[in-house]
């Protein structure tokens, strides 16, 4: 009998199995065989589905995991997809860098999900379909602390300068690992002229949801991220989105790769993820509305 070894879930956001950037990287995943012969009838599997920063893990266990609230918005669509349109998601998570960097490489992918820069990197190596992409929604940056301690306020840049001066430690995602909100918070941090002053507090993870979760645990007392990467995690404080002048909103969009085995399957899968019955996982995952306005079909 063969065997179809599939990743179910995945390293990294976005969004990830991890050791912590600074003490040591490295990377896991647990894999789910299934004998090709014994799918049920009328449903078939991708190969898998490529996603970025805002989905991932649920389904990964490691050492110190803490507790989430429920599934994030690709997580669940993984489950009601195969109801929905009969197609099965089997699904790798990674950082908008790492998650290009695979497809980049090779790795077999009906569907992505990337920041459309990203995307058009992919387009620009003939890997991504130019046709069909569709924004899926927008995610803002925010601040957490852990579940209980005193919310700092961050209204204005100068309260956020302050709240960063106050905190002993800080979470952030590693910019190496090509997170957009480590590279973003660097350059930020940067801007403020804190980076020397700050470089000894602050613990960098392989990306924004580690970070949280490490907050969750006690090991920083404040984390930054996106707000989907904040909201799932049980034992984080959502503070508040960061001021409007300091505001980072990454769009995520999916598009059909161009060595799709069943690109008309990948196609009914995107159009499910912008569907009603999808908008109110988005939602409560922190997302905002795609920035094209237009309602989900």
């Amino acid at each position: 009998m063969r065997w179809r070894r599939a990743r179910a879930t995945a390293t990294s956001t976005c969004p990830s199995a991890r050791s912590r950037a600074g003490t040591a990287r490295s990377t896991s995943s647990h894999r789910r065989r299934e004998p090709r012969g014994r799918r049920h009838a009328g449903h078939r599997a991708h190969r898998a589905a490529v996603c970025s920063g805002p989905g991932r893990g649920a389904g990964r266990r490691r050492p110190g995991r803490v507790g989430r609230r429920g599934p994030t918005p690709l997580e669940a669509a993984a489950t009601l997809s195969e109801a929905a349109v009969g197609e099965r998601l089997v699904m790798s998570f990674g950082t908008a860098g790492g998650v290009k960097d695979r497809v980049a490489g090779g790795r077999p992918v009906d569907l992505v999900v990337l920041p459309p820069a990203r995307l058009d990197e992919l387009v620009g190596l003939s890997l991504v379909s130019p046709e069909g992409r569709v924004p899926l929604g927008t995610v803002r940056l925010g601040a957490a602390v852990r579940a209980g301690a005193p919310r700092p306020a961050i209204a204005t840049e100068a309260d956020v300068r302050a709240a960063l001066l106050a905190a002993p430690s800080i979470g952030l995602a590693d910019p190496a690992s090509g997170a957009t909100t480590g590279i973003y918070f660097a350059k930020l941090i940067g801007d403020l002229g804190l980076a020397e002053t700050l470089k000894p507090r602050i613990r960098l993870y392989t990306d924004g949801t580690a970070a949280v979760e490490a907050l969750a645990r006690g090991e920083v007392a404040l984390a930054a991220g996106q707000i989907s990467e904040i909201r799932p995690v049980v034992g984080a404080d959502l503070v508040g989105p960061l001021p409007e002048a300091m505001q980072l909103r990454t769009v995520y969009a999916a598009g059909v790769s161009t060595h799709a085995a069943r690109p008309e399957a990948a196609r009914a899968v995107i159009a499910f993820l912008r569907s009603i019955r999808m908008a109110p996982a988005f939602s409560a995952a922190g997302f905002d509305p795609p920035p094209d306005g237009s309602p989900p079909p």
